[in-house]
């Protein structure tokens, strides 16, 4: 009876020390869970452009007569025959963009006026005695009080420099005076358009 009291403890000693083993097993190594996280970043579009210092002085056409037609602006040939206007999408333009160009109204003196389809524009990705165009014929632009959205200086483009001239015609009989107005130009991502 010593010997089989002895198994029975021999038994339970081994189901006892059995059970802590697997609840320290347990212990050391609870079970693992894991889950997985999306990541979601955002860069946010930017455009920007510059434009070249004589445009930014102003767009001049001098010493004009009545019914003269295609007059160059002052800064449309250097000494070199290049256009000294141009705009630039700077490099921080991480989207493409349209450049667009306007005016606020016609040539104004006083209460006359030279109308905008006498004032004409065109660009061009090369500087030289051609291009950009200056014939004040079908391959230029007239300007507009709104954003031209067929006639763009740039179109879908992420970088470059475009080169831009620009011409006048005047009238006949023309009333003599100064005449102004403000050309704005906007550089937009391309999906919102001028």
């Amino acid at each position: 009876m010593f010997i089989f009291a002895i198994k029975e403890n021999i038994k339970f000693l081994f189901v006892f020390i059995s059970s802590l083993i697997v609840i320290g097993m347990i212990i050391m190594n609870p079970p693992v869970k894991s889950d997985l996280v999306g990541t979601w970043v955002n860069v946010g579009k930017n455009v920007s452009i510059s434009i070249s210092e004589n445009l930014s002085y102003g767009i001049f056409f001098e010493n004009l007569i009545h019914d003269t037609n295609n007059n160059n602006a002052t800064g449309n040939f250097n000494s070199t025959g290049h256009t000294q206007y141009w705009v630039t999408i700077d490099s921080t333009t991480n989207t493409p963009i349209d450049i667009c160009i306007k005016d606020n109204a016609n040539l104004t003196s006083n209460s006359y006026n030279i109308p905008n389809s006498n004032f004409r524009w065109n660009s061009s990705i090369i500087n030289n005695a051609v291009l950009p165009f200056f014939d004040g014929g079908s391959t230029t632009h007239a300007l507009n009080t709104s954003y031209d959205t067929l006639n763009k200086i740039a179109s879908n483009t992420y970088n470059g420099t475009y080169y831009i001239r620009f011409t006048l015609s005047v009238p006949l009989a023309q009333q003599a005076g100064n005449y102004n107005n403000t050309v704005y130009f906007m550089g937009i991502d391309t999906e919102v358009g001028c």
